[in-house]
């Protein structure tokens, strides 16, 4: 979990980096930073969720393309993550920990993770 997470937070920087750097060249280049929960691909099978949804993929493949077509920067999804990013940044983390954890099952979503076969 820990390689996981490491890399979804080193994108994040990346690709905000990389685009600050296109706009201060003048490029026309779009850098679009894809966030999203789990998508049903059968990559993620046996994860569960309480709360946020597991995503369809064609839906979440429009909404990747809409976003980069209207040139933003950022596409997560669905819309609960922007509660998770912002809590993680408002609460003490054994607050937010608690909530992620014990309120929403969030740390426990991957245990009957199976995977693609």
């Amino acid at each position: 979990m820990a390689a996981y997470v490491a890399s979804k937070w080193a994108i994040v920087g990346f690709t905000e980096t990389v685009s600050l750097e296109m706009k201060q060249q003048k490029s026309k280049v779009i850098v679009n930073c894809v966030m999203p929960f789990y998508i049903n691909t059968g990559m993620f099978d046996g994860v569960k969720s309480r709360i946020v949804p597991i995503l369809d993929p064609e839906k979440a493949s429009s909404k990747i393309i809409s976003n980069i077509e209207k040139g933003k920067l950022r596409t997560p999804m669905p819309l609960p993550y922007w509660f998770v990013r912002l809590s993680q940044a408002l609460l003490p983390n054994k607050v937010y920990d608690f909530v992620m954890g014990d309120v929403f099952g969030i740390y426990d979503s991957m245990e009957d993770f199976k995977g693609r076969k």
